[in-house]
């Protein structure tokens, strides 16, 4: 059985629960042998009764799931967006995307309705202000106001979407193209994913291209 413990190595409190998570901001989610989850405080006292599932707290409110449908609580554990969604995700810079029947929405924390996403598909959370969309079974990129940053025209997209700066890498036909946050192929082209090795930091691309190494600024220019 897990157990806290304070700064000074003694136990703090025993938990009834098969999985702990760490305390953030004075709470912690952790699984119980139900299967489900709940919110704690740092005496172990439960913040609300038990979730089929949640989701850390985002923004100031946490997902959380009961008999198919998600809805979201803020600190306090008051349920302040109902349980009426069929999927959702987690808010990121004051969005979230949901779905309500056949209708896919993003709503701000207060729950109302920002936009419509009438694409096919959609990824889960916004990342790094991004999340990938489907259309026609083309794959691109949609930020946070609704904008359509990378058009959908790739057949894949590789990674996490501008996890290390402005460039992220995309894939269409075998190939890999170099995309910045404007929708534009940073280096003009596209490379054989065969015959191609790359990484991306936060300021420059490095390109294996046929054997030799290649760096490039965040807007194609080859530097070395």
């Amino acid at each position: 059985r897990w157990r806290y413990i304070n700064t000074a190595g003694e136990t703090a409190f025993d938990g009834s629960f098969t999985q702990p998570g760490d305390f953030k901001d004075g709470l912690a989610l952790v699984e119980v042998s139900s299967g489900g989850c709940r919110f704690i405080d740092t005496t172990g006292a439960p913040l609300t009764p038990d979730w089929d599932d949640a989701e850390e707290f985002s923004c100031g409110l946490a997902l959380v799931k009961r008999d198919g449908l998600y809805g979201y609580i803020d600190r306090t554990g008051e349920v302040v967006i109902p349980l009426q969604f069929t999927s959702a995700s987690s808010f990121v810079d004051g969005v979230a995307l949901v779905r309500r029947g056949e209708e896919r929405i993003a709503i701000s924390t207060t729950g109302e309705t920002l936009y419509g996403c009438p694409f096919e598909k959609a990824g889960g959370t916004f990342r790094f202000g991004v999340i990938w969309v489907m259309q026609g079974g083309q794959y691109g990129l949609m930020n946070t106001a609704g904008e359509l940053v990378v058009p959908c025209e790739w057949d894949e997209y590789v990674g996490m979407p501008f996890l290390f700066g402005d460039v992220t890498a995309m894939k269409k036909d075998g190939e890999l193209g170099f995309v910045n946050r404007q929708g534009e192929l940073v280096t003009g082209q596209r490379w054989d994913e065969a015959r191609t090795g790359y990484a991306i930091d936060g300021e420059y691309l490095y390109l294996l291209e046929d054997g030799g190494l290649t760096i490039r600024n965040a807007d194609g220019t080859q530097v070395y």
